[in-house]
C-alpha cells in the first residue's frame, strides 16, 4: 500500500502542475520546477538544454512568446478549452458538465475562471488522483469518477495538443503537448 500510495501522491502532483503550465506562462518559480532534478527528469535533453540555455529571465520570455502565440492570440491561436474544440462555443455544455464534477469534491475549487480549459482539466483530475490517495474507503469511487472524468474531460484534447505540437516554436511547448497527452493516456491505468 506505501507505493500505491506513492504512485497516487507522484501522479497527482505531476498533473496538477501540468495543467498549471497550461493555464498560465511559465515564471521563475515554475522554471525553477522544470530545471530541478525532478523537472528534467519529465523532459527530454533539447528541452531541458533550452530551459537552462540563457539567462532565466529570457528563457522566461522566449516561453512567454510562444505561450502567447500558441494559446492567446491574438490571431492563429489554439484555444485550450473543450467547448471551443467541441462545439465551436465558449463556455458551452462542456463547462456545465465540469461544474458537475466540481460539486462532486467539497472544497474543490479551480483556479481558472475557464473551467473547461484543460488547465483546470488537469488540475481537476490531479485532485481526484490525490483523493484517492487521502480516501482509501472511497478509492473505488474516486477510481469510477476519474474514469469517467477522463472520458468525457480530457481525451478531447489529442487534437489541441498534436496542432500545438507542430506549432510550437519552443522545444518545451512541443513537448510539453507530448507530455500531456501521455500522461492522460497514462491516466487510464490509474483506475482500480
Amino acid at each position: 500500500m506505501p507505493t500505491e500510495t506513492k504512485v497516487y501522491q507522484q501522479l497527482s502532483v505531476t498533473c496538477r502542475f501540468l495543467g498549471r503550465l497550461w493555464l498560465k506562462e511559465v515564471d521563475a518559480s515554475a522554471l525553477e520546477v522544470l530545471t530541478s532534478p525532478a523537472g528534467r527528469e519529465t523532459f527530454p535533453d533539447e528541452v531541458n538544454a533550452e530551459l537552462t540555455n540563457g539567462r532565466p529571465s529570457e528563457v522566461i520570455d522566449s516561453l512567454a512568446a510562444d505561450y502567447c502565440q500558441l494559446l492567446i492570440g491574438p490571431k492563429g491561436h489554439l484555444p485550450p478549452v473543450q467547448s471551443i474544440w467541441a462545439e465551436q462555443v465558449f463556455q458551452a455544455t462542456a463547462a456545465g458538465s465540469m461544474q458537475r464534477f466540481f460539486d462532486l469534491l467539497p472544497n474543490y475549487e479551480s483556479d481558472s475562471p475557464i473551467i473547461d480549459h484543460i488547465g483546470a482539466q488537469l488540475d481537476f483530475a490531479g485532485e481526484l488522483i490525490g483523493r484517492m490517495d487521502s480516501d482509501t474507503e472511497a478509492q473505488g469511487t474516486f477510481s469510477q469518477v476519474l474514469t469517467k472524468f477522463r472520458a468525457e474531460h480530457l481525451t478531447w484534447s489529442q487534437p489541441l495538443l498534436s496542432r500545438v505540437a507542430a506549432k510550437a516554436e519552443t522545444q518545451f511547448y512541443r513537448s510539453l503537448a507530448e507530455t500531456t497527452w501521455q500522461f492522460i493516456e497514462e491516466i487510464e491505468t490509474v483506475t482500480i
